[in-house]
């Protein structure tokens, strides 16, 4: 019972039962059980695991898919609902353990200056839950300029801490200077689904 359903400012747990296939999750773009605890490996990391260990059909994914962690596209290409998602799990223990949560604090900076409230507030409260960020002072609903001023701090504590920042690699879109791999990250922006949506509560 995987963490797929939105409510309740949180993730909670789907009750629909069925295996994860790295090929539906490509073309419907929802999230899998797999990805959601290691939010640092890409769709195809879990394509071929799913091949190895269950005897799954092999599957061959979009480059993307190939190179980036799934966690990521769906940060940046997904809609509200994924990116509120992706926000809780990374304040998710079990996902914390199995990823590596050094990586997470930019990406949650990001994500303070969404559109939605609701995605702001969730992403606001996972950063607290880092090393870090205890004491990160965030309003999320803020003016703009308060908003753009949090996620200026808190990409400032992430590049001060090297313990924070020592995670590197092209699927955590992350140099191996530890800087962010900023044009990829504008590029996967401007395929971001802009469906308005309501998240209901």
């Amino acid at each position: 019972m995987p963490h797929t359903v939105y409510g309740l400012l949180k993730s909670i747990r789907s009750h629909y039962i069925d295996s994860p296939e790295a090929g539906l999750s490509s073309k419907v773009e929802r999230p899998n059980a797999c990805n959601l605890c290691h939010l640092d490996k890409t769709l195809q990391w879990t394509a071929n695991y799913l091949s190895a260990w269950y005897g799954s059909p092999s599957v061959e994914l979009p480059a993307q898919e190939r190179s980036i962690a799934a966690s990521l596209l769906q940060l940046f290409r997904g809609d509200a609902g994924q990116r509120a998602l992706i926000a809780w799990h990374m304040g998710w223990k079990p996902a914390q353990e199995a990823s590596q949560i050094g990586w997470f604090a930019p990406f949650l900076a990001q994500l303070l200056e969404d559109e939605y409230s609701a995605v702001r507030y969730i992403a606001g409260r996972s950063l607290q839950r880092l090393p870090g960020y205890e004491t990160f002072q965030y309003d999320y609903l803020g003016s703009l300029p308060s908003r753009e001023e949090a996620k200026t701090r808190a990409l400032d504590i992430w590049r001060a801490k090297p313990s924070l920042s020592a995670r590197v690699g092209r699927e955590i879109l992350i140099d191996s200077s530890g800087t962010l791999m900023r044009n990829e990250i504008l590029r996967l922006m401007a395929q971001c689904d802009p469906r308005p949506l309501y998240l209901a509560e």
